[in-house]
């Protein structure tokens, strides 16, 4: 297994991530860490470590807000959008499997 192949499934086997990345797919528009910690219900500085993993991966681009560093929006990269809908598969086909926990 190649080192992204392994870094994917140590990623996405998890539920926050894949609530951060489909929250992103969702929004169709650029968010803040802030608007993703809570729409996942998730602590901030635990979905920073998840967008930076994200970033260092290339699915998710840092963009600063009218030039003030200390506000970014976050969005997905092409590569990030593509992962997003593949996660919404699998999330649809596990829920259509009956006796699989929800």
């Amino acid at each position: 297994m190649t080192d992204m192949t392994d870094n994917c499934w140590k990623i996405f086997l998890h539920k926050k991530p894949a609530k951060v990345i489909l929250t992103l797919k969702d929004a169709n528009e650029p968010m803040y860490a802030s608007a993703i910690s809570k729409c996942v219900d998730c602590t901030y500085p635990h979905t920073l470590k998840i967008l930076k993993k994200f970033r260092s991966e290339g699915l998710v681009e840092f963009n600063n807000s009218d030039g003030d560093r200390r506000v970014i929006a976050i969005e997905l990269t092409e590569d990030g959008t593509s992962i997003a809908h593949d996660i919404a598969g699998l999330v649809m086909k596990f829920d259509s499997i009956p006796g699989v926990k929800k």
